[in-house]
């Protein structure tokens, strides 16, 4: 018996899981989101899936509004926030400049 029929390896290979909600009209526009990616193992409904990326919709709704409401700023708001961010160069400035307004101004009464 030259050929035995035994087995001499055995390889496996792992296909991962195909999402077939994935080309779904409630992924439009967030593809990116892991709900809606190709290879995904679901293993809810198609009602519960829908339900938790309608969710995730909902919540980027929610994070849009706030962005749009931390952009409109008051002018003073906008000074302060630039003022908080640079006083470090602001402030010294500021000092210098008024120390070397000082010893112009006394220099000038001095001598009248």
């Amino acid at each position: 018996d030259v050929c035995s029929w035994e087995i001499f390896y055995t390889h496996y290979i792992n296909i991962p899981a195909y999402n077939p909600y994935y080309n779904d009209e409630v992924c439009k526009g967030i593809e990116d989101y892991k709900l809606c990616s190709k290879w995904l193992n679901v293993t809810s409904n198609y009602d519960d899936w829908k339900n938790k990326v309608n969710q995730y919709k909902n919540s980027l709704n929610i994070d849009d509004e706030k962005i749009q409401k931390e952009e409109t700023k008051t002018i003073f708001e906008v000074i302060l926030d630039f003022y908080l961010n640079y006083y470090y160069f602001i402030l010294p400035t500021i000092i210098v400049l008024s120390l070397i307004g000082v010893y112009f101004y006394n220099r000038k009464n001095d001598l009248f």
